[in-house]
């Protein structure tokens, strides 16, 4: 019991209602900060303990029911993803499923062969295996040392591509991340092509995304390589590459102790699968479309979350404002909204 008579658990439940005027009051740009005087400074409504005690009963039936269902959501969301990595991974190293092999007018039930590389297994027979430094034309990693110094970034120019841009398999510039045309001229060798491959070179391992027409000029920064193909369809290798198991055996090819790191030999000697051109283009055509279904399902379900999320929230703020009588709800069912989320 703090004092002035307020329970700590109802205390809990009113900065959680407070959550937003607090942010409002916290100071910093990199991250915020909340002084002592601020936060006791903050007032919050103090009903009699009965009242206090009911309050929190109440939200802690209704709160752990809503926590329950939004870490069912989160385990779907899970499942959805392990879903979308296995189809990835199936389809970019056996090939399309016999339905979609003979809507492709493909041999729907090819003859396999090993492949002699574990995370690739068994392959269909006419394909080929060859590495990496056989497919590129080039591999290329980022500018190092004295290429590139703090004072040639500039706000607003050209972007340079470093791991933390590759995200969700795209890449995301900074506009703080740039150097001038001068300094881009420069450091021309580095440059972007539409079609290659940017993988993280250090870090993050696994991490790599396909170069667009609209990132083609950019560069490729310090910390990434740059993987230009010299022959199959770039949509597909990229897809190769993201697979769990190329990921996870390039993170076992990386050298370094403190942080992981790659080398143009070490992605040179990796062995890909490659069909011929026209399987290629299908497996990419199929993989975008099962992948975009699961891709739609997880958002709807991140949308239940949140509308979840914000129920909750606006529960726990009804309740310490006296917006809902708990006295007569305590031994009440779950929320109707509860029943409509399942």
């Amino acid at each position: 019991m703090l004092e002035g008579g307020i329970s700590d658990n109802y205390t809990y439940y009113c900065l959680l209602a407070s959550r937003v005027a607090l942010q409002a009051s916290g100071r910093g740009t990199t991250f915020l900060e909340l002084s002592a005087i601020a936060l006791g400074a903050h007032p919050l409504p103090i009903p009699p303990i009965p009242e206090q005690h009911a309050i929190t009963e109440y939200l802690d039936e209704h709160c752990d029911k809503l926590d329950l269902l939004i870490a069912k959501k989160r385990g779907l969301i899970e499942k959805l993803r392990e879903k979308r990595s296995a189809l990835i991974s199936q389809t970019v190293t056996r090939g399309l499923p016999p339905e979609a092999a003979r809507a492709a007018g493909l041999n729907p039930l090819p003859n396999l062969k090993p492949s002699g590389v574990e995370w690739i297994g068994d392959i269909p027979e006419h394909w080929q295996l060859l590495s990496i430094g056989r497919i590129a034309s080039e591999i290329q990693t980022g500018p190092f040392g004295a290429q590139l110094h703090q004072r040639d970034y500039i706000d607003d120019g050209i972007p340079l591509i470093n791991p933390i841009h590759l995200r969700d398999e795209g890449i995301v510039a900074d506009d703080q991340d740039t150097v001038s045309e001068g300094t881009a001229d420069r450091l021309a060798r580095y440059q972007l092509n539409s079609g290659d491959i940017v993988f993280a070179r250090r870090g993050d391992i696994g991490r790599c995304a396909l170069v667009s027409d609209r990132e083609s000029g950019w560069l490729c920064g310090t910390g990434s390589m740059i993987v230009r193909l010299g022959k199959g369809d770039p949509q597909y290798f990229a897809r190769v590459f993201r697979s769990t198991g190329f990921a996870g055996r390039l993170e076992l090819n990386a050298v370094g102790t403190t942080m992981l790191n790659l080398s143009p030999a070490i992605i040179g000697k990796m062995t890909v699968p490659l069909p011929p051109d026209t399987e290629q283009h299908s497996i990419t055509a199929f993989i975008d479309l099962e992948v975009g279904k699961i891709d739609r399902l997880i958002q709807r379900v991140e949308q239940a979350i949140a509308r979840l999320s914000e129920y909750r929230t606006a529960l726990i703020t009804a309740a310490v404002t006296g917006k809902i009588d708990v006295r007569e709800a305590v031994s009440a069912g779950a929320p109707a909204a509860l029943a409509a989320e399942g």
